[in-house]
């Protein structure tokens, strides 16, 4: 059994507690039915995905090993020490990493003493995780729709959603979506997310705000001021930072990943300057509390 407690686990249609059995979870009410797969509770509806968020995982799941070449992999490590290096946890916390992937962030996580959640729309990349990892009772997986999540309000300390809020595909989604994770929020508990950044780099080469990489996922380019409105004005949260990530600095970003400390140290000084990296980043840092 799952080692997060039963009464956190919510049905993703009718907010309502679960029931635990050996192999599911039931939502007594309405009798829906959860399989535990391998281990991993399943609250995915994948034929209710639309094309693109179908077609998306298709190709995530065949990319489960893909590492990327040096620059992939030094913008990787960027992100994920601008992510972890602004979280303190503790052993009182529970995190939540909202559409994990194969798990770059969740297990930089679990080196604190917090307990962590994971949740992805896909097993494979689950059970990816899982295997990379050694055992711990302080993770917990399960597949979902980051748009349905399967928790009940206040579950949760922190929540950290990384390159996932732009591939889905429509405003009114994203800010629901953004709503529920306050909603999951314990109050003064923290959201720390990246996505895609409208930055100068972008506009120089003149590749659209919105569209489809090749691969056919969709995305979407946030602005500062985008971004800033729809987790204060609509989602509710106190921003409390928002950089750029990821610096693409001028003449100098592609000799970043050879440089090792020294260019790590460069990128991460951009983001205490905001009105710098918010040109420059490759990606937008946002930092946000539920204050009530």
């Amino acid at each position: 059994m799952p080692p997060l407690p039963t009464d956190y686990w919510s049905c993703p249609d009718h907010a309502i507690a679960l029931e635990a059995a050996p192999d599911h979870f039931l939502c007594r009410q309405f009798g829906h039915r959860f399989p535990i797969v391998e281990g991993i509770p399943c609250f995915a509806d994948l034929e209710a995905l639309a094309e693109v968020q179908r077609s998306e995982l298709k190709h995530r799941e065949r990319e489960v090993a893909y590492e990327g070449d040096r620059r992939i992999q030094y913008e990787r490590r960027i992100e994920l020490e601008a992510v972890v290096g602004r979280l303190r946890l503790t052993a009182a916390d529970r995190v939540l990493d909202a559409g994990c992937g194969v798990g770059r962030i969740t297990r930089a996580l679990l080196t604190a003493p917090a307990d962590v959640v994971a949740v992805d729309f896909s097993h494979a990349r689950l059970a990816h995780l899982r295997e990379a990892v050694a055992p711990t009772r302080r993770l917990t997986l399960a597949t979902a729709d980051v748009t349905r999540l399967p928790f009940a309000a206040e579950s949760f300390s922190v929540i950290v959603h990384t390159q996932v809020l732009e591939h889905i595909p429509t405003p009114e989604a994203r800010v629901a979506m953004l709503r529920s994770f306050r909603r999951l929020l314990r109050p003064g508990g923290t959201l720390c997310l990246t996505v895609y950044n409208f930055s100068e780099p972008w506009r120089r080469r003149g590749d659209a705000k919105e569209g489809r990489h090749d691969s056919g996922i969709f995305y979407h380019c946030y602005t500062a001021d985008e971004l800033r409105s729809e987790i204060e004005a609509q989602a509710q949260l106190k921003l409390r930072e928002l950089c750029g990530v990821v610096n693409l600095f001028p003449h100098t970003f592609r000799a970043f990943p050879w440089l090792g400390p020294l260019a790590r140290r460069i990128d991460h000084w951009g983001e205490r300057r905001p009105a710098l990296s918010q040109k420059w980043g490759h990606l937008l840092l946002a930092r946000a509390t539920r204050e009530s």
